[in-house]
């Protein structure tokens, strides 16, 4: 049985303690890795920008509003 001086004991704690360090430094880094695009593309939730939408008369840019819903009365003519 090897029996260690308080200098190699503290050593192995100082190790312990930076390989701990290192492990939630890692783990950081993936967790903002994964969720960076998420964090990249967050807006106000009153900002909407307009979208563009394909037509059989080209190509239209549209302004959405956040809270509405398009009424079924309104697109009464076209069934698809």
């Amino acid at each position: 049985m090897k029996h260690y001086t308080s200098i190699q004991t503290m050593r192995m704690g100082t190790t312990l303690m930076m390989r701990r360090f290192t492990v939630w430094v890692a783990i950081a880094a993936m967790a903002l890795n994964a969720l960076w695009p998420l964090l990249a593309n967050a807006q106000p939730g009153g900002a909407v920008s307009p979208f563009e939408v394909c037509t059989a008369q080209g190509l239209k840019t549209i302004a959405a509003d956040a809270g509405s819903v398009p009424d079924s009365s309104s697109q009464s003519g076209n069934k698809h």
